[in-house]
């Protein structure tokens, strides 16, 4: 699939990105297209890439060994894996597809060669993902508020019973001893 117009429309719209930047950016990457329930990315692996959804819908989750949560969906003209952009660090969530998606994936030698060659562009793409992170992260945290069940006041504290008899543990402890 090529990278069509109406893409790069939804993206810019999406994104907050000129449309000659984001046009530029994406012609740097190639589509990878996903099936059914394949995983873009996991948890604490390395940023390989950084991306554009062109079809179908995201899956991000956050914990490992099946028992995970879901954060959010993310759709067509989404930015995805776009922390590579911000830092060289490893993935904090996962990402996955119920349905199939493809996506147009920007390589991290592409991204560190465009910053050489183009840092204006470089850095006027960075500032919008800045700001879309931003934004994400006021709406999780705002989520979170929101959806907060423990109304417990902090400093009180449970009875737990273990091999070495009974403890008080903090009511914000997870698990016991």
């Amino acid at each position: 699939m090529l990278i069509q117009q109406h893409h790069i429309e939804q993206a810019a719209e999406v994104t907050g990105i000129d449309i000659a930047d984001l046009t530029a950016f994406l012609a740097e990457g190639s589509n990878h297209t996903y099936g059914p329930n394949e995983w873009l990315f996991q948890e604490s692996t390395p940023r390989l890439w950084t991306g554009v959804i062109l079809e179908g819908e995201i899956e991000i989750v956050r914990g490992l060994h099946g028992k995970s949560q879901h954060i959010m969906t993310l759709s067509k003209g989404a930015l995805i894996s776009e922390g590579l952009l911000l830092e060289d660090d490893v993935h904090i969530n996962g990402a996955y597809t119920r349905h199939g998606a493809t996506v147009q994936q920007i390589p991290r030698e592409k991204l560190i060669a465009c910053q050489k060659s183009h840092p204006d562009r470089y850095y006027r793409i960075v500032s919008r993902v800045a700001v879309g992170v931003n934004r994400r992260m006021r709406l999780l945290s705002d989520q979170l508020f929101a959806n907060r069940q423990d109304t417990r006041q902090p400093g009180g504290f449970r009875v737990e019973y273990d091999s070495l008899g009974q403890r008080e543990i903090p009511d914000q402890a997870y698990y016991g001893v």
